[in-house]
């Protein structure tokens, strides 16, 4: 009877950890159906991640550095570049310099899964404040969080997964970005 009791609590308890604690545990791709699935769902999550994170900094600071707001800004005469260099070049370099090489020597080293989390994540962070503090958090420190966990997710089938996986995922998430950003632009301007 106690046994029973127990176990019909357990739904009620269970429930009432819903809310943002999806947000705060990164979908797992041991989970997911097939890989795309697993960005698709990253990509979600990210995203609300970076709503939630960058909202709070634009009303702290709503006149701060913000790259659209430069004057030498050029994305709204050079979409199709700006695209290309987002969705093509930036994953591919950024996924091989900031989350490969450091995570791949952090495991050479037999370094922790967090230290390699981590290692993935600062490089990525870094190259990212330079535009601004609301750019440096979400963009670099969230995004960031989540690429080095796609890579780390990935990389428990190869190294080829870890890489594909992380460079689509980015791709997929700077292609919303810059759609945002030039509807913002483009909208400011009008």
């Amino acid at each position: 009877m106690e046994v029973q009791e127990a176990n019909a609590e357990l739904p009620a308890s269970a429930s009432s950890k819903r809310g943002l604690d999806w947000l705060l545990h990164p979908i797992r791709l041991e989970s997911c159906r097939r890989p795309w699935h697993f960005i698709l769902c990253l990509t979600l999550q990210n995203l609300v991640a970076n709503v939630i994170v960058a909202t709070p900094l634009f009303f702290l600071d709503p006149n701060g550095h913000h790259p659209a707001a430069d004057p030498d800004f050029s994305m709204t005469h050079d979409l199709w570049g700006a695209a290309l260099a987002m969705a093509l070049i930036a994953p591919a370099f950024e996924t091989l310099t900031l989350q490969l090489a450091p995570i791949e020597i952090a495991r050479v080293l037999r370094q922790s899964r967090m230290v390699q989390f981590l290692v993935g994540v600062i490089p990525f962070a870094a190259l990212h404040f330079p535009m601004g503090i609301k750019v440096g958090v979400a963009a670099g420190i969230v995004s960031g969080i989540f690429l080095s966990h796609a890579y780390l997710e990935g990389r428990s089938n190869s190294l080829w997964t870890a890489c594909w996986i992380t460079m689509a995922f980015h791709a997929i998430h700077n292609l919303i970005c810059v759609a945002v950003l030039f509807f913002a632009v483009w909208g400011g301007s009008q």
